[in-house]
């Protein structure tokens, strides 16, 4: 075993080590970098549950796990808590290294971990200076070889030495941000494992790690019981009653701040609790969404927050006037480089799956299986075309696809993916997504009702369903309702939302339609439909006031109608409606009510508007 004794005995205050490090370390990466000033930093009053739990465990001489995994979805506030905790370690001498990951200043290169971190352990900790000087002087390419090697070379093994023989008096902390930032998945997670592998290399280890992260499928999968990962994971949400209450907390500060920085244009009453309660709930636990409110708000080259407010609030009203500057420009650049992320090949998919999600309703959400099933993708492609997007969408496991929603972390990013201003280049690719949703939903919906025919014969044989993810515990029957009141949440507002260019696209596939098999009352979004239809079906082959067939003509006589209405109702803000035709027991007609011909040819129902 190296003598550390007689190496700083011998030693001549060589700066070699340092000379060779500095070549391969990055600047910015450090808690008091210039480059990153200023840093983000919890508010004194916020994350004090997950702060001070943080700092019992560093404090803790009996801790359980030697490194703390930080995950949370894009924006939430995990760089700040890593500032703050590294801050205070290093303010009591405690703090090892750090390294902030930031694409957006260029630190994602994933060679310059090690050395930048051994670095400043090597300033920090006059012992490892000296054994990682003789240890350089000895080998000076280290540094050149492959990560493992270097890891263990410069950090598990000059620890190991000087924890063994009594150098260290207590731990260092060594944080590292943003590790989903770093290039390539693969190291990213073969970070974690050296981590894990020098955690269980020695007893009480002399560094401990905090790791912030977003949850990104190939982190999570670390987490999984497929890898012998030793550390705490602390998920922090967005939606938690703390993390809101944290944002009210932040904001009222930044406005305190804001009502300082402009005395003469601002009183104490320019900002009522109604209007601050309101950017509070629009913010919903989301800091980065906050602190991008308060920093429109009160830039310094407007130096009007009254007209930057009333910009804001106009913003978040949907009624912000055209060529204004978007408030939330910064929280946009996050989702169009997560967007950018996704791999060209898969984003159509990806993009389909996202207007599916916008498509469906709040209350209900879809589930994985759903998706997959009406989207006609296998469920390794579907998990493989969300796989980029665990920092903004909430994405259960396989095993309870067919139980769990997936859903938005946060509505600020279905926002931005329905304000074409604001997804920008990816609103032409979400426009085309939204065709293909139609379709397929139509598609499917024309199935089901067709499958849930009660007339059985050689005239409406059953519809073949293609499932392409059948859960075991799941039975066929059940599979089948679950599939048809998803798709019929949102198959006629699929069809409303798309493109006027593909309008006839759509009106191709509903010539095709089986109207005839409709069934229920109210349909969502039906009479927006029968509106859209009017406007695009200008030969008027589906939406009809009068026979054109002798199979309209013996639908009319089955129903006991005789006269159909001229135009679409245009009163009333809420309509009924019932379908009728041959495949049907019963006549549930009223003379009150409004007929039209649904449909083409055989395929058609007589619809009553009411």
């Amino acid at each position: 075993m190296v003598n550390v004794e007689q190496i700083i005995q011998k030693s001549d205050s060589s700066n070699i080590a340092m000379s060779i490090l500095a070549q391969r370390r990055v600047s910015g990466a450090e808690v008091d970098s210039s480059i990153r000033f200023p840093p983000p930093r919890c508010h004194p009053d916020t994350r004090k549950s997950l702060r001070n739990k943080i700092t019992a465990w560093f404090a803790d001489t009996k801790r359980d796990w030697n490194m703390f995994w930080l995950l949370g979805p894009a924006g939430v506030g995990k760089s700040a808590v890593a500032q703050t905790i590294a801050e205070e370690c290093q303010s009591n001498g405690l703090l090892g290294a750090t390294f902030f990951f930031s694409r957006s200043n260029g630190l994602i290169n994933p060679s310059h971990l090690i050395p930048t971190l051994a670095h400043q352990l090597a300033v920090r900790i006059p012992q490892y200076k000296t054994l990682i000087t003789h240890i350089l002087a000895e080998d000076p390419t280290i540094l050149e070889k492959d990560l493992r090697s270097q890891f263990k070379a410069i950090i598990t093994e000059p620890f190991r030495v000087l924890h063994s023989q009594g150098f260290l008096a207590h731990p260092y902390l060594v944080a590292i941000d943003g590790l989903d930032e770093c290039n390539g998945k693969d190291t990213q997670c073969l970070f974690i494992e050296l981590i894990s592998n020098y955690i269980r290399s020695q007893q009480n280890p002399p560094l401990l790690w905090l790791v912030c992260s977003r949850p990104e499928s190939h982190l999570k999968r670390m987490l999984s019981g497929n890898f012998d990962i030793d550390c705490h994971r602390e998920h922090l949400g967005i939606n938690s009653i703390e993390g809101q209450e944290d944002v009210y907390t932040f904001l009222c500060d930044g406005f305190t701040d804001i009502r300082r920085r402009f005395p003469n244009a601002v009183d104490e009453k320019w900002l009522s609790e109604e209007t601050l309660v309101h950017l509070a709930r629009v913010s919903s636990g989301l800091f980065v969404l906050a602190s991008t409110i308060l920093k429109f708000i009160g830039d310094e080259s407007y130096a009007n927050p009254v007209s930057q407010l009333a910009i804001c609030l106009m913003f978040f009203d949907n009624a912000l006037i055209s060529g204004t500057v978007n408030p939330l420009q910064a929280l946009d650049h996050i989702y169009h480089q997560i967007l950018v992320d996704v791999p060209p090949h898969i984003l159509p998919v990806t993009m389909r799956i996202l207007c599916f999600i916008l498509l469906s309703s709040h209350d209900y959400g879809v589930t994985p299986c759903d998706i997959s099933n009406i989207l006609g993708i296998s469920r390794a492609t579907f998990y493989a075309a969300v796989q980029g997007l665990h920092s903004v969408l909430s994405v259960p496991d396989a095993k309870d696809g067919d139980k769990v929603v997936v859903q938005f972390y946060h509505a600020s990013f279905g926002d931005f993916l329905r304000d074409p201003k604001r997804s920008d280049a990816f609103h032409q690719q979400q426009m085309e997504a939204r065709c293909e949703v139609a379709i397929q939903c139509l598609h499917w919906h024309s199935m089901l009702i067709s499958h849930n025919c009660c007339r059985k014969g050689e005239a409406c044989p059953p519809a073949s369903l293609p499932f392409l993810w059948v859960p075991e515990s799941v039975s066929i029957p059940l599979l089948v309702a679950e599939t048809r009141e998803a798709v019929s949440r949102i198959v006629w507002k699929a069809c409303c939302s798309s493109s006027d260019d593909d309008a006839p696209k759509i009106i191709d596939v509903l010539l095709e339609y089986e109207f005839c098999h409709l069934y229920g009352v109210a349909p969502d979004h039906f009479m927006e439909f029968l509106r859209w239809l009017y406007r695009h079906d200008r030969k008027g082959h589906l939406l009809r006031y009068r026979t054109t067939s002798s199979a309209d003509t013996g639908l009319l006589e089955w129903a006991q109608v005789k006269i159909l209405a001229t135009k679409l109702p245009s009163k009333k803000e809420k309509y009924n409606f019932t379908f009728t035709s041959q495949h049907k027991e019963s006549r549930p007609f009223s003379l009150k009510m409004d007929f039209f011909l649904l449909g083409c040819e055989e395929r058609s129902c007589l619809l009553g508007v009411y």
